[in-house]
């Protein structure tokens, strides 16, 4: 609902859009950064239930977007006639976060046995990829998002839950995300 209404609003005001899709927050402020994009806006209720979404706006410098400049923003008229804007799937820069985060890895997981709890959040669409293509036997719990059930009983605010699922499968290490992944508690 919030990304409809949001794409609606965008595009009439004259602006092109970019669709990341389900992806995390710290993703959306990277490919805004690499990409050149004047700024991000990531629909996210963080660490909260899901009756909290809002949006965070993020600078062209991947930052946190002054408050100044968003009561700016809200000034902004709607296009007239065909000066609407676009709308583009760009999965292809979440994909390229992914790349980048496997990029950065100092070392292999090979022969680790990893514990990801994805919060039923955002983290659910690009954590275990990462861990898989760095050769970690990768299990995850809490990643099957239906709208309702992010933060619900799991993720860095619910950490027991992650702790026992560590004990109970022998894993070396396990990383417990919030809703839009730009918290993770290992």
């Amino acid at each position: 609902m919030f990304e409809y209404s949001l794409v609606a609003g965008l595009t009439a005001s004259g602006a092109d859009v970019y669709l990341l899709h389900v992806t995390t927050t710290p993703s959306v402020s990277y490919v805004v950064r690499t990409e050149e994009f004047d700024c991000g806006i990531m629909i996210s209720a963080s660490h909260n239930p899901y009756y909290d979404n809002g949006i965070k706006v993020i600078n062209g410098k991947g930052e946190k977007l002054e408050e100044e400049v968003i009561v700016e923003m809200e000034e902004i008229p709607f296009a007239l006639k065909d000066a609407i804007g676009r709308t583009t799937d760009y999965a292809a820069g979440r994909n390229r976060y992914i790349g980048y985060l496997i990029s950065i890895a100092t070392r292999s997981f090979k022969g680790k046995k990893v514990a990801l709890d994805c919060a039923n959040g955002s983290a659910s669409a690009i954590a275990k990829n990462v861990f898989d293509a760095l050769g970690a036997e990768t299990h995850v719990i809490n990643n099957h998002p239906n709208g309702l059930n992010i933060n619900t009983d799991c993720g860095s605010t619910h950490i027991h839950v992650l702790q026992e699922y560590v004990k109970e499968t022998g894993c070396d290490v396990g990383f417990a995300y919030d809703g839009d992944a730009d918290r993770c508690i290992a």
